[in-house]
C-alpha cells in the first residue's frame, strides 16, 4: 500500500489514450486474502488472550472473546478486581476486532467489506479500507498496524493482571516496566516482577 501511495503521489495515475479512464488503476494484490488471512490470525490471539486466565485462576479455559471473559472472571473472582475490570474495560474493542472476522466467515445482513484503492464521488482515491456494513469504513493499513499493537498490549496487561492477582501479598510486588534503552534486543524482556522497596 506505501509504494502505491509514494508512486500515485510523485507520479499521479496514468490515463487511458482517451484521457477518460484511470489505467492501470491502481490495486494491491490479494488484498482480500490477505486481510482476510490477517482477521484469522487476529481472532485466533484474541482466543489465545482468553485463555490465559485458566492457567492462573481455577476457571475452564472456555471463552474465546472479552464479552464472556468478563462475565466468567465476575462470577469467579469477582466485578471489582482489576482483571476483571481490564477485561470488561477492553471487551467493546475485541468485540469489534471479533465482528471483523465473524461478519466476513458469516455476511448476513452485517457483513465485512474490503475494499482495494476505489474512486470516490469527488474524483478522489481512497486507499484500502475495511469496515462493517453500516458503520464508518476504516484506512486498512492503519487499522491493522493498531490492531497489532492493541494485541500486544492486550496480552501483556493480562499476563500482568493475572500474576499480580495471584502473587502472594505478604510481599510487596510491583510490575516494573524496563526502559526502551535498557531492553537487552537478544533477550528482549519489557516488565520484571519486582520487590517495592
Amino acid at each position: 500500500m506505501d509504494t502505491i501511495v509514494k508512486n500515485i503521489e510523485t507520479c499521479g495515475i496514468q490515463r487511458d489514450t482517451q484521457g477518460r479512464a484511470l489505467n492501470p488503476f491502481p490495486q494491491v494484490p490479494d488484498l482480500d486474502s490477505e486481510a482476510t488471512n490477517f482477521l484469522i490470525h487476529t481472532k485466533r490471539s484474541i482466543q489465545a488472550i482468553c485463555s490465559l486466565p485458566s492457567l492462573f485462576l481455577s476457571i475452564p479455559s472456555k471463552d474465546n472473546n472479552f464479552d464472556a471473559l468478563g462475565r466468567t472472571l465476575t462470577a469467579v473472582v469477582g466485578p471489582d478486581l482489576p482483571i476483571t475490570k481490564f477485561v470488561l474495560t477492553n471487551a467493546s474493542g475485541v468485540r469489534y476486532l471479533i465482528e471483523l472476522r465473524n461478519y466476513q466467515e458469516h455476511p448476513g445482513a452485517k457483513r465485512t467489506v474490503i475494499e482495494n484503492f476505489t474512486v470516490m464521488p469527488d474524483g478522489a482515491i481512497s486507499v484500502p479500507r475495511w469496515y462493517i456494513l453500516g458503520q464508518t469504513p476504516q484506512p486498512l493499513r492503519e487499522e491493522m498496524q493498531s490492531t497489532t499493537e492493541f494485541l500486544m498490549q492486550i496480552a501483556e496487561a493480562t499476563l500482568i493482571h493475572l500474576v499480580m492477582h495471584t502473587v502472594d501479598r505478604r510481599y510487596p510486588f510491583i510490575i516494573q516496566e524496563i526502559d526502551d534503552a535498557q531492553v537487552n534486543s537478544k533477550m528482549p524482556i519489557k516488565y520484571r516482577l519486582s520487590i517495592d522497596s
